[in-house]
Order: structure tokens, then sequence, then C-alpha cells
């Protein structure tokens, strides 16, 4: 599961926050929200939270594919807020929208971090 959230970014602007896991107290474990595609208009932005990538040799060396395909890296760096974890901000395309549970995987320097799972409804 990923730590993580959706920004949406609607045609005019407005910007909201959406989950990507939510904690299901009868499994005792937390499951993905699946994330809608909403209107063709809007961007929708995973964040996600990682360790040991701020270091890497250079910003274009951070890579990204969600199932399959390759994504935009927009910002691979520390999180600002939290001393010692790192951020990824990858805009997804609505080609994934239906694809159910689908993989992303970051690679810094070559070297891939573990995948996570997000769903699309």
């Amino acid at each position: 599961m990923a730590a993580a959230y959706v920004l949406r970014v609607s045609a005019g602007g407005s910007q909201t926050i959406e989950s990507a896991a939510t904690w299901d107290a009868a499994a005792n474990s937390w499951v993905p929200v699946p994330i809608r595609a909403g209107p063709a208009t809007d961007r929708l932005f995973l964040t996600l939270y990682a360790t040991g990538l701020r270091h890497q040799a250079t910003g274009s060396s951070v890579r990204a594919t969600v199932n399959g395909i390759d994504v935009a890296v927009l910002y691979a760096a520390a999180q600002p807020a939290y001393p010692g974890v790192d951020q990824v901000n990858l805009e997804l395309p609505g080609s994934l929208a239906g694809s159910g549970q689908v993989t992303v995987i970051v690679t810094v320097d070559g070297q891939p971090a573990n995948p996570v799972t997000v769903t699309f409804q």
C-alpha cells in the first residue's frame, strides 16, 4: 500500500486533496481508496512519500511508471514538513481511468524502489 494522496486540479483551478488509502479496522489493515478519473478536464497528481531518494545524482535520474506507463515526475526531493521523509509528485494520465489496481514503480539512478499499488475506478 502506498503512503500517498491524490491532488485533483479542476479546469477552473480549484484543488482537492483525496486519500489514496484508508484504514479498515475490521481487516486491521490499510485498503486502497479508488482514484476516480472525474471530468476529462481534471488533472490528477499522485504524491508519494518515501525515503532515500533525496541524494540522487540529478532530478532527471528519477523516473516512474504506473501500470507500465511512463509518467511525468514533477518533484522528487526532501518533503519540506517531515524530516527524513522524501516526496515524489507524479502526474497521472487520464488513460488510467478504470484500470483497477495498478503498480507504481519509482526508479532512482536506475534502481527501482519497492513497488506500491493504487486503485483506479
